[in-house]
């Protein structure tokens, strides 16, 4: 399924109220040509302009940014969330084995349950990035 950018979502929202672009320029203070250039996926709205666009269409600016479109600047997703994290923690016990080894304060075998975790961590995170 392709997801709907908000571009789309905007001319769509737009569309079904019947106006035209010199219409909801005139209604939001935002000219045809900023507008055709949000609808056409060459530039994304900012706060104030989706805020304008969202009273002049008579919708919430969450409304606008509904129905799972890409947006520009989107954070990472569960899967990219997890793979760092999983490197991260790998990373983490590379650390604590390392410090608390040289502060003596880790036996031998404490020492290779967090290096084996560590590894396993890291392992996970390498072959998720490679999806």
């Amino acid at each position: 399924m392709k997801k709907r950018t908000i571009g789309e979502g905007l001319g769509d929202r737009r569309q079904a109220r019947g106006l035209t672009l010199a219409e909801l320029a005139g209604k939001t203070g935002i000219t045809e040509e900023t507008l055709a250039s949000w609808e056409a996926g060459r530039a994304y709205p900012d706060a104030e302009g989706l805020q304008k666009i969202a009273e002049a269409l008579d919708l919430g600016p969450g409304d606008l940014l509904a129905d799972g479109r890409e947006v520009a600047n989107q954070g990472p997703s569960m899967g990219e969330t997890i793979t760092l994290a999983c490197q991260a923690l790998g990373m983490s016990a590379g650390v604590a084995v390392a410090v608390l080894g040289f502060l003596q304060l880790l036996d031998v075998n404490q020492g290779f349950i967090l290096l084996g975790l560590g590894l396993a961590a890291t392992g996970v995170g390498i072959l998720r990035s490679r999806r």
